[in-house]
C-alpha cells in the first residue's frame, strides 16, 4: 500500500463528505483513516451513510475515541496505518484534484523520506482558486530545507508527506495543545535523509474563525516551551523567525503582550533572548512590541496600562 492519509475528527459533519471524497482510493492503493474525536454531532452517522462501501472493503477506517486531542487522534491513526507513506489531512479541509497524481510521481522516482507540497488557503470570502500558492520555494534558493520551512513558516502537518519508516520515534506529543505540528514536524526534519517539494498547490485549506490557529489560549505557552527547549536558535537564523512568529500569534490572539515573554529570561536564557530580539528587529517589529520583549512582565504590564 503506497499511502494511509490520517483524519483527525471532532464535530465535523458539515464538510467531512467532501474532505474524505477527496482523499479515497482504491483499496490496495491506500486507506484513510478517520479518527472521531468524540464528536457531539453526526460525524460519524455521515461517514457512515456516505462511506459504508469504502469502510466495508477497509479503503476508510474508522475509529472512534473519547475526546482527547487533534494528536492523541492522529497517533491513534499511525498506530493502525500501513501503507509506505503517511499523509495528513483536516476534516474541514480537502486534497485537489492532482494530490495524488504528483505525490506518486515523486515516490516512483526518487522515493524520498519527505514530501512538502505548496496549498491555498479559502473560505470567509476567499476563492481558493484565486488566493496565492503558499510554502512554494525555490530548489536553488541557497537553503536546506528546514531553514527553507523555517523561512515560509508553515508548520503543518497537512503540507508534507512522511514515509512511514522514518516516523516509529516520532509522534505527535499528546500533552500539548498548541504546537503539536511544529514540535513533530522538527523532529521529523531531522531524520530525514532526502526531502523533495511540490511547487503547487494540492490542498485547501479552510479559514475560519473557530480553527486552532485563531484560539490560542495562555496555558499553549506549554507548547512553545517545550519546542523551544528542544532547538537551539544557533546554527539556522531563520529559526528564529518561527520563534518570533509564533510567540507574537500567541500575543495577538489573546491580547497580552507580557504572557508570551514571561518565560524568556527564566527558562531560556540570555543566549536565547539575544537571537529572538535579534529576528524581531529583522522582522521590523514594530519598536513597542521589541520593548516589551525585554521588560519583565511586572513593569511591562504597568508601561502598557500608561500607554496603551
Amino acid at each position: 500500500m503506497i499511502v494511509s492519509v490520517i483524519i483527525p475528527a471532532f464535530n465535523a459533519e458539515e464538510h467531512i463528505v467532501e474532505c474524505v471524497g477527496s482523499a479515497l482510493l482504491p483499496s490496495g492503493v491506500g486507506e484513510v483513516i478517520v479518527v472521531d474525536d468524540g464528536s457531539v454531532d453526526n460525524t460519524v452517522g455521515v461517514l457512515r451513510e456516505s462511506f459504508g462501501k469504502n469502510i466495508e472493503d477497509g479503503s476508510l477506517k474508522l475509529i472512534c475515541q473519547r475526546n482527547s486531542g487533534v494528536s492523541a487522534a492522529r497517533n491513534a491513526a499511525l498506530n493502525l496505518a500501513s501503507g509506505d507513506y503517511v499523509a495528513f489531512l483536516d476534516a474541514d479541509d480537502y486534497f485537489f484534484s492532482d494530490y495524488y497524481k504528483k505525490i506518486f510521481d515523486l515516490i516512483d522516482s526518487v522515493s524520498p523520506d519527505l514530501i512538502e507540497i505548496g496549498f491555498r488557503r479559502f473560505g470567509e470570502g476567499v476563492d481558493n482558486n484565486r488566493a496565492p500558492i503558499e510554502f512554494v520555494c525555490s530548489p536553488d534558493d541557497g537553503l536546506s530545507a528546514f531553514e527553507s520551512a523555517c523561512v515560509a513558516g508553515a508548520w503543518y502537518a497537512w503540507c508534507r508527506v512522511v514515509k512511514r519508516s522514518i516516523l516509529p520515534l516520532h509522534k505527535f506529543d499528546e500533552s500539548i495543545r498548541y504546537c503539536e505540528d511544529m514540535v513533530f514536524l522538527v523532529d521529523v526534519y531531522r531524520s530525514a535523509k532526502s526531502v523533495a517539494r511540490v511547487n503547487e498547490a494540492l490542498y485547501a485549506y479552510r479559514q475560519h474563525s473557530s480553527s486552532a490557529c485563531q484560539n490560542q489560549k495562555p496555558e499553549y505557552i506549554d507548547g512553545l516551551l517545550l519546542f523551544l527547549s528542544r532547538n537551539s536558535v544557533s546554527g539556522v537564523r531563520s529559526f528564529n523567525n518561527v520563534i518570533v512568529d509564533s510567540l507574537y500569534n500567541v500575543c495577538r490572539v489573546n491580547n497580552s503582550l507580557e504572557s508570551p515573554y514571561r518565560f524568556t529570561f527564566k527558562q531560556l536564557g540570555v543566549n536565547f533572548l539575544k537571537g529572538f530580539l535579534a529576528a524581531l528587529w529583522q522582522k521590523k517589529v514594530r519598536v513597542r512590541n521589541t520593548l516589551f520583549a525585554i521588560i519583565p512582565p511586572p513593569v511591562s504590564r504597568f508601561v502598557y496600562k500608561i500607554l496603551f
